[in-house]
């Protein structure tokens, strides 16, 4: 991420907690969004889980942290984070699964499409290519849950509410392999598309990390 991006973002973090600590209500954004809310004298926070990582946010400071080593999230998970809190809390949300969507079907997200695939769906083609094997012994690894859909697909937790999905097709002599993040279509009542691309591209670091080692 530029420098100037960063600062972008950081500008919008700012925004974002603000509209947080002006709902005034940690206990009703707690429930909504499905984390734990631990009220302590000069020490409140939520907790929840990112991928399967415990994460704790300060509050009013809206921080987060990884809880085990307490070390501070980077801009774009903080961003993810604040997002995820703004939006969420917003509404009373009882969340019922829906159909995957593809990046384009989000709101917005067909301008962009092309540029999350290429960071996302296409890096992982070229990593996986045909061994199917080390791509679902990782997926595993990384507690993903397998689906019926493509030659190779897995649902990860990314946030309380909000799952993706990596689908993989092996390709044939036609086409070569190919790769999609999918989102679940209730997905929007979550997060804005912005934050769907910091999660996807999260998700896709993580695998590339595992598959290359």
């Amino acid at each position: 991420m530029s420098k100037e991006s960063e600062i972008m973002l950081q500008d919008k973090i700012d925004q974002l907690k603000l509209s947080i600590i002006d709902m005034a209500d940690p206990k009703g954004i707690a429930l909504r969004c499905g984390m734990e809310y631990n009220e302590n004298s000069g020490a409140s926070c939520f907790s929840l889980s990112i991928f399967e990582i415990a994460v704790e946010i300060k509050y009013p400071q809206l921080i987060a942290y990884k809880k085990d080593d307490e070390i501070i999230l980077n801009t774009s998970s903080q961003a993810l984070v604040c997002y995820y809190l703004a939006t969420t809390a917003i509404y009373d949300i009882d969340m019922s699964p829906g159909k995957w969507e593809s990046f384009a079907e989000l709101p917005g997200g067909r301008f962009y499409n092309q540029a999350f695939q290429d960071y996302t769906g296409n890096k992982l083609a070229s990593s996986i290519e045909t061994d199917i094997n080390r791509y679902s012994k990782v997926a595993i690894q990384l507690n993903g849950s397998p689906m019926e859909v493509g030659n190779a697909s897995y649902k990860f937790i990314a946030l309380p509410k909000v799952p993706l999905a990596v689908v993989f097709w092996c390709g044939d002599e036609d086409f070569p392999p190919s790769c999609k993040i999918l989102f679940d279509s209730s997905v929007s009542k979550f997060l804005p598309t912005d934050a769907c691309a910091i999660l996807g591209s999260m998700l896709t670091q993580k695998i590339l990390k595992h598959l290359n080692e």
